[in-house]
C-alpha cells in the first residue's frame, strides 16, 4: 500500500468498516500524506466524518461515495455512485469512480455521498414496501391475474419499475417463505436483501432522530424489517416482505381503521400464497 497513490475500498458492513478502516492498525493508520482512500461501503453519518477527521489528522485525503442501485447496475457500469470529499480529494477520486460507473455524483463536502445515500435509502426501501403492499392489497381483495391495469395505475404514481419487479419476483417465486425458494441460494437479481435494507434504514432512522426530524413511514418500514430479521431472513430478497404480509408476520398498523373489513367472498387469486405451516428455522446460508 505504500506505492499506491489511491486504496479503494467495498466492504460488507459498518462493523468491517470500522474495523478494516479506523481499528488500530487499520488501513487508515497506514496512510501516508497525499495518499486518497475511497470507500464505497454504506456507513452512518458518524463513521463517515470519523473515516475523513482520521484521513486528515495523517494528511491523507478521504472521500465517501457509496454506491447505490442493484447488482445489475453495477455489472452494467451505471450503479450511482455518491461521493463527498474536499475539493481537491473529489478532484482526484473523480476519474476513478467515473472508470466504475458512468453515473456518478459529486454531491459535496465531506460526508455528503453517505447523507446523500441516507436519501437514496429511503427512497428505494420505501418503495419496494408501498409495492409489496400494494399486491398484498390487490390479493386480498381477490383482483384478477393480469396486472396491466395495476402497472397502468402505478405510473401516475412513478412507481411502476418497482412494482413490476416485486410482481415478478412474488409471481416467479423468486422470493417466498419456502426453504426452497431462490433467495435462500443467493439469486442476485432480487436486488437489495432485507439486512442491508435493514442497516440503511436504522441509519436514516438514527440521523434523522439525532435533527429531531419526523419520518414516520420510515419507521414502519425500519420496524417491519427487523421482524423479517427475527425470522431469520436477512439474505432474502425484499419482496419476502409481502409474503410476511401475507402470513401476518407484519401485523396491520394500529392507525388502520379497526372497524373496516374486506368485502366479504373474496378469495386471493393474484398471487400465490405461502405454503401453510413452514418450518421457520433460519435458511440456508449461501457461500459468498
Amino acid at each position: 500500500m505504500d506505492q499506491s497513490q489511491v486504496v479503494l475500498t467495498c466492504l460488507s458492513d459498518e462493523a468491517a468498516t470500522d474495523a478494516l478502516l479506523l481499528g488500530s492498525s487499520g488501513i487508515i493508520s497506514l496512510l501516508k500524506p497525499g495518499q486518497l482512500l475511497i470507500d464505497l461501503t454504506h456507513v452512518s453519518p458518524a463513521t463517515s466524518m470519523r473515516c475523513h477527521i482520521s484521513c486528515a489528522a495523517r494528511g491523507a485525503h478521504f472521500v465517501d461515495a457509496p454506491v447505490c442501485g442493484n447488482p445489475a447496475m453495477a455489472t452494467n457500469g451505471n450503479a450511482p455512485i455518491l461521493a463527498g470529499g474536499s475539493d481537491q480529494a473529489l478532484a482526484a477520486a473523480a476519474p476513478i469512480l467515473f472508470g466504475l460507473s458512468s453515473n456518478v455524483h459529486l454531491i459535496g463536502g465531506p460526508g455528503t455521498g453517505t447523507a446523500a445515500n441516507l436519501v437514496a435509502t429511503l427512497v428505494e426501501t420505501t418503495n419496494k414496501f408501498v409495492s409489496c403492499e400494494v399486491l398484498h392489497l390487490a390479493n386480498a381483495l381477490g383482483l384478477p391475474r393480469e396486472q396491466d391495469w395495476l402497472l397502468a395505475v402505478a405510473g401516475s404514481s412513478g412507481i411502476t419499475e418497482g412494482l413490476e419487479r416485486t410482481l415478478s419476483e412474488v409471481s416467479l417465486g423468486e422470493t417466498s417463505l419456502s426453504p426452497g425458494s431462490h433467495f435462500q441460494h443467493g439469486n442476485i437479481n432480487t436486488g437489495r436483501r432485507v439486512k442491508s435494507a435493514s442497516d440503511g434504514m436504522h441509519f436514516v432512522v438514527a440521523a434523522a432522530d439525532g435533527l429531531d426530524t419526523v419520518i414516520p413511514i420510515a419507521e414502519v418500514v425500519s420496524g417491519c424489517l427487523d421482524l423479517a430479521m427475527d425470522r431469520g431472513l436477512d439474505r432474502a430478497g425484499l419482496s419476502v416482505l409481502y409474503h410476511l404480509m401475507q402470513d401476518g408476520t407484519i401485523p396491520t398498523p394500529e392507525l388502520t381503521n379497526p372497524t373496516s373489513n374486506k368485502p366479504p367472498g373474496l378469495k386471493p387469486t393474484l398471487f400465490p400464497s405461502p405454503a401453510q405451516n413452514l418450518p421457520m428455522s433460519p435458511p440456508h446460508r449461501w457461500q459468498r
